[in-house]
């Protein structure tokens, strides 16, 4: 329901998106590149049982975008998958995985990049 109605939810507080942030080993450098993409939705997910991960929920150009952090190993290159509704890419980090998943005319490339810059691993 989060991602059909992502646009309805108000902005989460910065504190509690870091909160979840470093509950996943995670946080963010600058706050201030936030101002203009208001988190909608920050919560811990499961992705893989043994690994700590964190899913905001913001929204891009076509519609809500997630993007999840994972602190488990890297994977060896970055990759996309789609579907017909979906468009995602794996980014590997320096101690985990960044994941975007975004409505398949979404370009995920500037929010990756925006991400990649102002993300720390903190494990």
């Amino acid at each position: 329901d989060a991602i059909n109605l992502g646009g309805d939810l108000g902005a989460i507080a910065m504190p509690a998106v870091n909160e979840v942030m470093a509950n996943a080993g995670t946080q963010l450098l600058s706050n201030a590149f936030m101002q203009n993409l208001p988190v909608r939705s920050a919560k811990p997910c499961i992705i893989l049982p043994a690994f700590q991960s964190a899913h905001l929920l913001v929204m891009g150009d076509q519609g809500a975008v997630s993007i999840i952090v994972i602190n488990n190993s890297p994977v060896s290159g970055e990759y996309s998958f789609r579907d017909d509704r979906f468009v995602g890419i794996v980014v590997p980090m320096e101690a985990g995985n960044m994941i975007l998943v975004g409505e398949r005319s979404e370009d995920l490339d500037q929010l990756k990049a925006l991400f990649s810059e102002n993300l720390e691993w903190v494990i």
